[in-house]
């Protein structure tokens, strides 16, 4: 695909985005000549310099073709280069979404990599800051990402990592998930397991088990939480519920052993 197509489906997409709000009443009716196609009235937009327009070109190029840390590097590169050197008003936002959907790209890739055990190295902190760093960009420009939002949640929820930004990224993911169960769970598994209060993780539990009946997982995990809230009875309950899903289920097999 070259990079006029592919720009000009993007361009597209944004166009039929911004339609749909203007209907629904989100976008403000004086927004209208972006779907239009016609030139702002902003004196900005025709002041801007364009001599960033070959960078962002490049930027294009790279990206349909990136697989790389190293080739996404050089788009993002090439986009701040872009966004430096100065752009037209419509360029510049094209080159904003697509730095910020590059970030997102590469940020997953390291945060995947550091998860899956892959990599295993004594700096891994470093890993997860530099992994941290590039979803956040990419957030604030892109916030509708859930599986970014649950990749950032996992990150801060590590050892060092900062409990509250991982409760704010998995409620984040809770709300963008939609009818998506297996990003839901997820996220409500991963709250369930940060949150202090038990009753509110019970509440965060309970929707998994009904989202995943046949998965023995959420029941032990409910189980554990009953224990600690000196819910024997109840927890045992779950335990043999869980056991009689799979009955070889080691690792409920270990929590009723411990309870």
């Amino acid at each position: 695909m070259s990079s006029r197509k592919f720009r000009f489906m993007i361009r597209f997409w944004l166009e039929c985005t911004a339609l749909i709000a203007v209907l629904a009443g989100v976008l403000p009716a004086d927004r209208s000549c972006f779907i239009r196609g016609e030139e702002s009235t902003a004196p900005s937009a025709e002041a801007k310099s364009q001599d960033g327009r070959a960078d962002l070109d490049k930027a294009v190029e790279l990206k349909l073709s990136a697989r790389t840390f190293t080739d996404l590097g050089e788009v993002i590169r090439l986009c701040e280069e872009a966004l430096k050197k100065g752009l037209a008003s419509e360029d510049a936002e094209f080159a904003q979404h697509l730095l910020a959907a590059t970030r997102i790209q590469r940020g997953m890739m390291i945060g995947q990599t550091l998860l899956s055990g892959l990599t295993v190295d004594r700096n891994w902190p470093a890993f997860r800051t530099l992994a941290l760093e590039d979803l956040e960009k990419g957030l604030a420009t892109e916030p509708d990402q859930p599986e970014a939002w649950l990749l950032v949640g996992r990150l801060q929820s590590l050892p060092g990592g900062d409990r509250q930004k991982a409760l704010d990224a998995a409620t984040k993911t809770i709300e963008l998930s939609g009818d998506n169960p297996r990003l839901l769970s997820q996220a409500l598994l991963l709250r369930a397991d940060l949150v202090e209060d038990k009753e509110k993780a019970l509440v965060d539990l309970n929707k998994v088990i009904e989202l995943m009946p046949d998965d023995p997982e959420p029941l032990r995990l409910r189980g554990q939480t009953r224990l600690q809230m000196d819910k024997f009875e109840e927890a045992l309950a779950d335990f043999d519920a869980a056991l009689k899903i799979e009955p070889n289920h080691i690792p409920t097999l270990e929590s009723k052993i411990d309870a």
